[in-house]
């Protein structure tokens, strides 16, 4: 299997935080206020045949359950992912939806509403036939859209 390569062929470009409430949190109670993320990757080729190159994508991280005081302060949190927990977070590459783990993510408030982000992803490409497995490391800002929905 091939390997993709993101730490040599792209990089993180500023992305956003958006916050929405969800309908009913996982033990059944009331709504439980969400965290989505979106950074988009600067266009590369992803090597892979029958792919439009070069590759538009996105990693996606959504349904991220932060339990904070002050969902609009995410100024020093630190965020990991597991398989087994319900944060949903991925990466279109190879016509398919990649599952990722955050290993680290460290948020640092730069002003009001931005964010510097350190982190370091596991992508698990071999689950759809891809790809071999990597980690991608990256640094960029995230801008909190302060508008909440519903999901």
């Amino acid at each position: 299997m091939n390997k993709i390569g993101l730490q040599e062929k792209t990089k993180a470009e500023k992305g956003k935080i958006e916050i929405y409430h969800s309908g009913v949190d996982k033990n059944g109670g009331g709504k439980s206020i969400l965290h989505r993320i979106y950074i988009p990757l600067k266009s590369f080729d992803s090597g892979i045949k029958g792919e439009t190159q070069p590759l538009e994508t996105e990693i996606k991280m959504e349904r991220l359950e932060l339990n904070l005081r002050d969902p609009l302060n995410l100024d020093g949190i630190n965020l990991v992912s597991a398989p087994e927990d319900y944060k949903e977070v991925s990466i279109y590459v190879g016509n398919s939806h990649n599952q990722c783990q955050i290993k680290k993510m460290r948020f640092n408030k730069i002003d009001e509403g931005n964010y510097e982000v350190d982190c370091n992803l596991f992508i698990e490409f071999e689950t759809e036939g891809v790809a071999e497995n990597e980690e991608f490391y990256f640094t960029t800002q995230l801008e909190l859209d302060s508008n909440t929905e519903e999901e």
